[in-house]
């Protein structure tokens, strides 16, 4: 369940951060054709995809501890895609199977 919401929180990030202006987007980018079909629900998905991965998370845990692990998840993940998305060194299909896996 943790782990289901750590995913939750990246994916959260991810979408937020891949709707920035400062982001480029290529044609091969992960859910590119999804990001630019549904542009403007975009900003509400990834909100509500980190608010669901911070209630899960204070559900578990408590308020002090389930609010300080989404802090650290978050800072932790969001460095991650910031420095690891633009390289595009993963492959899609890679990094679908380890979010279903």
């Amino acid at each position: 369940m943790q782990t289901l919401a750590y995913m939750v929180i990246g994916l959260g990030f991810y979408l937020h951060w891949f709707r920035s202006s400062k982001t480029q987007s290529s044609e091969d980018a992960f859910f590119s054709f999804f990001l630019k079909k549904g542009a403007k629900s975009i900003p509400f998905i990834s909100i509500g995809l980190l608010l669901l991965g911070l209630v899960s998370l204070v559900f578990q845990k408590g308020i002090g501890a389930g609010s300080l692990d989404f802090l650290l998840v978050l800072m932790a993940l969001g460095s991650l895609i910031i420095l690891l998305a633009p390289l595009r060194l993963t492959p899609s299909a890679l990094i679908l199977i380890l979010l279903i896996g």
